[in-house]
């Protein structure tokens, strides 16, 4: 996800993803103390997790379909 600075709209989907992380890693986890194996799982969680503003679709099927052409706005 690319932020610009001056993009307000950004920040409601940036929160999200943020409390989305918390589930899985709380405040002040120490990111150094884990594995890859785990961060890689929660990536994977995250990733296929339908969303509305997605219409229902996961993040990867999205990003597959974006990657084809296919994804309609």
């Amino acid at each position: 996800m690319h932020l610009h600075v001056r993009s307000p709209w950004q920040k409601g989907g940036v929160e999200n993803t943020i409390g989305c992380l918390r589930r899985y890693l709380p405040r002040k986890t120490n990111l150094d103390t884990l594995s890859f194996a785990l961060l890689r799982t929660v990536a994977k969680r995250l990733n296929h997790t339908p969303g509305k503003c997605l219409d229902f679709q996961t993040p990867a099927e999205a990003f597959l379909h974006a990657s084809t052409g296919a994804l309609q706005t």
